[in-house]
């Protein structure tokens, strides 16, 4: 909570520096040069060789057990640290006072890139020391594993594993931006497909790691977690942001295309010279993400255009009163604001007609949290309505919400009390530093 007290700008090009990354880092899985994949073209070759250097273990490979094992103890040394801060940061916010302030603003700065551009190569960097084969290390052959100095590497690999991926787990659940009048271009509802995101490549690096033999096997697990989560873009468009949405859209569109191509080159192995798939990859990657980018417009469209009546899932009365307020919402030239309501004017009639629409979704999903805290949302940065959104609040508490939910219950709550506080220091971290000071 203390991370997320103030809103931390993310500027759109460093946003799409990292959504780069990442989706590098997933091809680089497809066009992996370790896989047993069936690659062909020149051209293919160049790309692997490109999407590796996103990949520790291209790295590895050129360096010498002595090198790797220093670098392995700097990724120790940094998740340790990331760790021993977050639990000095919830220490003092748990005592309400900060000694020392830098280690929040280093905090705040680090995690989201720990849990989402440095999150594959920290992981294959201590799942390297498990990559074992015939009693002897898959790279350095001359290591002996499981015996002597290797096993104490894989006690101490396994540890940092577990508390990393655990650390990150809870980061991406909870470390985001929910505000629907954030400036923050990945500001987004929910970090649910966030979370599977992070799962995907966990389960990724673990095969490719200890199962790259099994062609088909690893273009089955790709395909299906590829799919779950264009499904799940589709399904909870959960970027407040149109954009934002339609990028990462875009991007989980070229991994898909990217495996279907690859799959039908492992089909046609090296019989059949009439079909290229790497040709058609190359030539419409661009025109199958724009084919997802605009199914996502469709789903858009519809449900602007659905009544209440025909909801089903719970999580679409968040997307249509969202879609109520962009349709209608007027920037200072009077045009249309698909991309968040920074410094909008919405008008009356259509804040009422959502409310209206909120009141009776109630009504039809009485026992659901989440569209609790949307209107709780709702009332608090569009109405300015701080009672309502506490009662709101506390009705979806009584609900028995998920953690995620939980989390945003308490610091939405803390949130409406801080600014409804009179004085100078309502904010509880210019209090704290306040208190420091004197």
């Amino acid at each position: 909570y203390v991370m997320l007290n103030k809103e931390t700008p993310h500027g759109s090009f460093r946003v799409l520096l990292g959504v780069c990354i990442q989706l590098c880092q997933m091809l680089g899985f497809v066009f992996s040069p370790h896989a047993p994949f069936n690659w062909s073209t020149q051209a293919v070759h160049n790309l692997s060789v490109f999407l590796s250097y996103f990949q520790i273990p291209a790295y590895v490979e050129l360096v010498s057990w002595d090198t790797y094992l220093a670098v392995f103890y700097i990724g120790v040394i940094i998740v340790a640290l990331i760790l021993a801060d977050a639990v000095y940061v919830a220490y003092s916010f748990s005592r309400n006072r900060f000694r020392y302030m830098w280690p929040l603003k280093v905090l705040r700065e680090i995690t989201s890139i720990v849990v989402t551009t440095l999150f594959i190569p920290l992981v294959e960097l201590f799942l390297i020391m498990f990559d074992c084969e015939h009693g002897e290390h898959y790279i350095y052959h001359d290591t002996k594993c499981w015996t002597g100095a290797h096993l104490v590497h894989i006690v101490l690999s396994a540890i940092v594993l577990v508390l990393f991926i655990s650390f990150a787990i809870i980061i991406s659940s909870c470390y985001f931006e929910p505000s629907p009048v954030s400036h923050n271009c990945t500001a987004r509802v929910h970090s649910r497909v966030n979370l599977f995101e992070l799962f995907a490549k966990v389960v990724l690096i673990f095969i490719f790691t200890f199962g790259s033999k099994e062609t088909w096997l690893l273009i089955i697990i790709m395909a299906i977690l590829g799919g779950v989560n264009m499904y799940l873009h589709l399904l909870y468009l959960p970027f407040y942001h149109w954009r934002m949405c339609q990028i990462k859209i875009a991007c989980t569109a070229l991994y898909i295309w990217a495996i279907v191509c690859l799959f039908f080159a492992s089909i046609q192995g090296e019989k059949v010279e009439t079909y290229n798939a790497e040709l058609v990859f190359f030539l419409s990657a661009s025109l199958f993400a724009y084919f997802a980018v605009s199914m996502a417009s469709v789903r858009k469209q519809r449900l602007a255009a659905q009544s209440l009546r025909n909801i089903h899932m719970q999580h679409e009365v968040e997307l249509m009163t969202r879609f109520m307020l962009e349709a209608s919402c007027i920037n200072e030239q009077g045009s249309s604001c698909p991309d968040g309501y920074e410094t909008v004017e919405i008008p009356v009639e259509t804040l009422e007609k959502v409310e209206s629409f909120f009141q009776k979704s109630i009504q039809k999903f009485p026992k659901d949290c989440s569209v609790l805290i949307s209107y709780a949302l709702f009332s608090f940065y569009h109405r300015n309505n701080k009672q309502l959104a506490l009662v709101q609040l506390a009705k979806a508490e009584a609900l028995s919400p998920q953690f995620d939910e939980a989390f945003s219950i308490y610091r939405h709550r803390k949130m409406v009390v801080e600014s409804s506080s009179e004085g100078q220091y309502a904010d509880v971290l210019s209090f704290i530093a306040y208190e420091n000071h004197f």
